[in-house]
């Protein structure tokens, strides 16, 4: 009885990979969903005039964009989970995260993120950001 619970709970726990890539095919997944995010911090700017977006440096293609907002969130997803179609699996790949104080570039920070069948993963890249006027 313990026995089929555990494998129950297993079983539960873990759903299949949706990925196209063969070597996924039979990889089964955990229902986590990953996001790597970089807290962007300044004594000079407002957190409400700090937005983020994330570039793919293979084809300058846009990944993901996170607008300022007024409730002095300092977090910045850079990459999460849903981007791994356009990412693709088992890949190793350069991002850059551009941040944009009151709309005008301000600095540029380096990601090299790499994917499973399953997550994507951040290999290298700061997980704080202090900026400066």
């Amino acid at each position: 009885m313990v026995l089929f619970f555990g494998v129950g709970m297993a079983i539960l726990s873990f759903s299949g990979c949706k990925s196209s890539d063969r070597h996924c095919k039979n990889v089964m997944c955990t229902q986590v969903f990953v996001s790597i995010t970089a807290q962007i911090t300044s004594d000079d700017f407002p957190a409400s005039a700090i937005s983020t977006v994330t570039v793919r440096s293979k084809s300058d293609a846009i990944v993901h964009m996170q607008e300022a907002n007024n409730d002095a969130n300092d977090v910045f997803e850079i990459v999460n989970d849903s981007h791994l179609s356009v990412i693709g699996y088992n890949k190793n790949e350069r991002f850059f995260l551009q941040v944009y104080v009151y709309g005008k570039l301000h600095s540029v920070y380096d990601y090299n993120i790499f994917t499973d069948c399953c997550h994507v993963n951040l290999e290298s890249g700061p997980y704080l950001i202090r900026l400066f006027e």
